[in-house]
């Protein structure tokens, strides 16, 4: 069962520069804990431990508090997308925090909440950490609801300009429900979806990193399988499909997706497949 942090974040959703932020302070030495960091990442010191937190969250930290392979690639000034100017790099850093589960409120709600309740509450949110991972604090567990919240939450067009301080918005995953009469709640939905602007590229870099090692994939297990790619960018059966089919056709890799007897399979042709040459490829084309 993955050790996660319902806190840590300070209450902050993470802000779009604050990976490339945290990425220059740590990649030029910075400690988080030195008393000068509030004056180096010129932000307050509860900002300073937001930061911290979520570049845990998106594994740009490892365990000796120094940057990621990950992040190297994706934030140093001659990497693949520093500012996030590619929608592929929105995707991936969607994966990164998801799968990594670091951050509570995403990956219990990508793999389990939303599957118990398609249109799901805070206040279900809080029961469900409750029961199953004996969480006490109806404000720690409330505060992380809406940290999670602020940052895939896609605004409405008269609240755009608070769409440009969410990392995670213009993914346009996480929808409000209309407000129901008898219930004061607010409802939250994430809705099965073909995700057509997912690049087929950044797709695959996820399965081959969430299966690692492994050349014959069964359709199911990439659908429906905790922290599988169909879990965490909520894909439809057909969405899948169709992004499997669109990876063998583009001849990314050499690869097969074939259905025998009813047993769908995806078969990586090549071996040794490195990863991040996939990504290369694709922010270097």
């Amino acid at each position: 069962m993955n050790k996660y942090k319902f806190s840590g974040h300070e209450s902050f959703h993470c802000k779009p520069l604050w990976l490339k932020k945290g990425f220059d302070f740590k990649n030029k030495g910075g400690n988080f804990n030195d008393a000068h960091s509030v004056v180096k990442l010129g932000v307050g010191k509860n900002m300073v431990a937001s930061i911290r937190f979520w570049m845990n969250a998106f594994n740009a930290l490892n365990g000796q508090n120094g940057v990621t392979e990950i992040a190297t690639r994706l934030f140093a000034d001659d990497g693949w997308d520093p500012y996030l100017e590619d929608e592929g790099t929105l995707w991936l850093l969607h994966y990164l925090l998801v799968s990594t589960g670091y951050a509570a409120a995403p990956n219990i709600i990508f793999n389990r909440l939303r599957k118990l309740y398609p249109e799901f509450s805070q206040t279900q949110f809080n029961k469900f950490a409750k029961q199953e991972f004996q969480q006490s604090s109806d404000n720690t567990i409330n505060r992380d609801f809406q940290a999670f919240e602020r940052t895939f939450l896609h605004k409405k067009s008269n609240e755009i300009e608070e769409n440009t301080n969410s990392l995670l918005a213009d993914l346009k995953i996480l929808e409000r429900v209309p407000k129901r009469a008898a219930d004061a709640n607010q409802y939250f939905t994430i809705k099965l979806s073909e995700r057509k602007n997912l690049p087929p590229a950044i797709l695959l870099y996820c399965i081959l990193d969430s299966n690692p090692g492994t050349q014959s994939i069964n359709f199911e297990d990439m659908l429906m399988n905790e922290n599988s790619v169909g879990n965490i960018f909520a894909l439809n059966r057909d969405g899948l499909y169709k992004k499997l089919e669109e990876i063998v056709d583009a001849k990314i890799v050499k690869a097969t997706f074939t259905v025998t007897a009813g047993i769908k399979i995806f078969q990586i042709k090549q071996k040794n497949i490195k990863p991040f040459n996939i990504l290369k490829k694709y922010y270097e084309s």
